[in-house]
């Protein structure tokens, strides 16, 4: 289970474009796409990956899973976003609900909040599992990031990772992580959970938008 634990666009020719649209028309909003793999490494445990993937139209969010919630179990989640400020200074909140099916089946929901003032960046989001099966097995997970852009191309930062089973105790871990390459191109960013323990997990991440 992931304590985490992550659109072809066809378009006709500009001329074309144009001419099917009235001239007082709104541009309509195009699809975007983000792809996130997340690989898990633990010393004397399988590794494993957790890829997830962002579409995007105007204020509509889907966003497939695999692994997420649990091994060999995909979810699928629709959200609309709401977003306040300009591309410097913005907050953008998205609440979600999801269908989870395979290993584990139940509904999710959830949200992500992203915002970023100058060079400071914040990422969280949170999902509460209901399980059809058994309720024993709900669980509440949330994952948090503040990083601060050194670089055009460098973010350093800490994350926080929450997971909440329930008739158990809360476990909290936290990590510095690292990030390099374009946003809003590709990006691979590192982590590492449970510095203290025996046995530490780290985290890569890779995004690519196209």
């Amino acid at each position: 289970m992931r304590r985490a634990v992550l659109a072809l666009i066809a378009a006709l020719p500009l001329r074309a474009a144009a001419e099917a649209q009235p001239l007082d028309a709104a541009p309509r909003p195009e699809w975007s796409a983000t792809l996130y793999v997340d690989g898990y490494f633990q010393s004397g445990e399988r590794a494993y990956f957790v890829p997830t993937l962002f579409l995007d139209r105007g204020a509509l969010h889907l966003e497939p899973r695999y692994n997420y919630e649990d091994f060999d179990t995909g979810s699928f989640f629709v959200g609309w976003a709401f977003s306040f400020g300009d591309e410097e200074r913005y907050a953008k909140l998205t609440p979600m609900v999801g269908a989870v099916f395979g290993n584990l089946n139940g509904v999710a929901p959830g949200f992500e909040v992203e915002a970023r003032w100058g060079r400071v960046a914040f990422w969280l989001e949170g999902e509460y599992v209901f399980d059809f099966k058994d309720s024993a097995g709900n669980y509440l997970y949330t994952w948090s990031e503040l990083n601060v852009y050194a670089l055009d191309w460098l973010w350093l930062g800490a994350s926080v990772e929450r997971m909440k089973l329930v008739q158990t105790t809360t476990e909290v871990s936290v990590g510095p992580m690292v990030g390099f390459g374009k946003p809003g191109r590709w990006s691979v960013s590192g982590y590492v959970y449970g510095l203290t323990e025996s046995a530490p997990t780290f985290l890569v991440t890779g995004a690519w938008t196209f």
